[in-house]
């Protein structure tokens, strides 16, 4: 089961799946990742990737703030091109609020960039979240006090951000 498609700054499509992970094609090959913490909620529930992004550095989030991925180039030469297999990358910190250690990652998901390369993070049941490079900002969804579920969010032509929901 497929939950997202995303086409990465060197026109790469990445898939993200139900509980396969994460499907890179380059147009010649199909290359993939699994980390469980990027499927597997702590609670044992299965999450899937629903969201990925390539943020203005160059690294990739995938559905959750607790690591950013830099993938390493495909290996050059005959072989490496017809070779489908693991995407070779390096993980780093992620996302953190500020002078919180005991943070539990949030699982968003849809995500997309601001013109500024901001981030923007819709959860099923925290509102939107941006990161700028550096610090998290928290805008709660609410209609009439109740907290409103999100699925994606999508920014248009004129910059604008939508959100949907099945709720409202």
């Amino acid at each position: 089961e497929v939950y997202c498609r995303y086409r990465d700054s060197k026109g790469h499509m990445w898939f993200g799946t139900a509980n396969f992970g994460i499907c890179r094609f380059d147009g010649t090959t199909w290359d993939w990742m699994y980390e469980a913490h990027l499927t597997e909620l702590p609670n044992n529930a299965m999450f899937g990737i629903r969201s990925i992004i390539e943020d203005k550095d160059g690294a990739f989030w995938f559905c959750n703030t607790q690591y950013r991925y830099r993938m390493t180039p495909r290996q050059e030469g005959a072989d490496a091109e017809n070779r489908n297999g693991p995407v070779a990358y390096t993980r780093e910190k992620g996302m953190v609020l500020p002078g919180d250690s005991s943070w539990d990652p949030i699982y968003f998901q849809s995500i997309v960039a601001d013109e500024r390369g901001d981030l923007w993070m819709a959860t099923y049941g925290d509102g939107v979240w941006r990161y700028d490079g550096q610090n998290m900002t928290h805008y709660p969804v609410r209609e009439g006090g109740e907290i409103v579920t999100l699925f994606t969010i999508y920014k248009d032509n004129q910059g604008d951000l939508w959100l949907g929901t099945h709720e409202h």
